[in-house]
């Protein structure tokens, strides 16, 4: 968040019924533009990603999807 590159973070834990004895979490960023991700792609994430997989390493696995917001429901 401390790039300015997102609006807001979420953070949810689910239960993965495949593994019992780990803790799941997902964590989505909003960003305001496509052009703000692009922004966060090319000057933060690698770094970021890099000092996460270092302090982590062997307790998580990632994955990255980039999704675009069709409708919201409140």
């Amino acid at each position: 968040m401390n790039t300015k590159c997102f609006l807001k973070a979420e953070w949810f834990t689910f239960t993965d019924d495949n593994s019992i004895d780990s803790v799941c979490y997902v964590i989505t960023y909003k960003s305001a533009t496509e052009e703000s991700f692009n922004e966060y792609q090319e000057k933060y994430a690698k770094t970021l990603q890099k000092e996460h997989t270092e302090l982590w390493a062997g307790k998580f696995s990632a994955s990255r999807r980039l999704l675009y917001e069709k409708a919201t429901f409140e």
